[in-house]
């Protein structure tokens, strides 16, 4: 993976409708154009250890993944930053409920070192300090 990005990763039976789906997000919430792609084998990663847990590795029928530069979704100043984390707070939510409708698929976030994190378990200032990272 690039360092200076962050992706989203889509796996299960309903992925590909997902990812086009969080294309579709993704344009309207950061104005960022991402195509997926397919995850090769052994790219999805390590997990990491949430407050709820370990989130355990997924296998999936179909697994894709999506790519958006770090740069998107970091800031310099304070009044950037809440700007960011609203649009990062929407992404979220907005896939948060693509996942509930698909209920057989996962989305994860990966950036740099930081391994991969269930949707359902961030929110917009934990994808900022991944982005954050990524990009340095």
């Amino acid at each position: 993976m690039p360092k200076k990005e962050i992706q989203i990763l889509i796996q299960g039976e309903d992925a590909e409708a997902v990812a086009r789906e969080m294309a579709g997000l993704i344009r309207e919430t950061l104005g960022h154009e991402t195509q997926p792609r397919a995850l090769q084998p052994g790219e999805a990663g390590r997990d990491v250890k949430i407050d709820s847990g370990t989130i355990g590795a997924i296998t999936g029928i179909a697994a894709l993944v999506m790519s958006i530069p770090s740069t998107m979704l970091t800031v310099m100043d304070i009044k950037e930053r809440l700007e960011r984390k609203k649009q990062a707070d929407k992404l979220i939510r907005d896939a948060q409920n693509i996942q509930e409708q698909h209920p057989s698929t996962i989305i994860r976030v990966r950036g740099g070192k930081d391994g991969t994190v269930r949707i359902e378990t961030i929110d917009g200032n934990t994808l900022i300090d991944i982005a954050k990272r990524s990009a340095s």
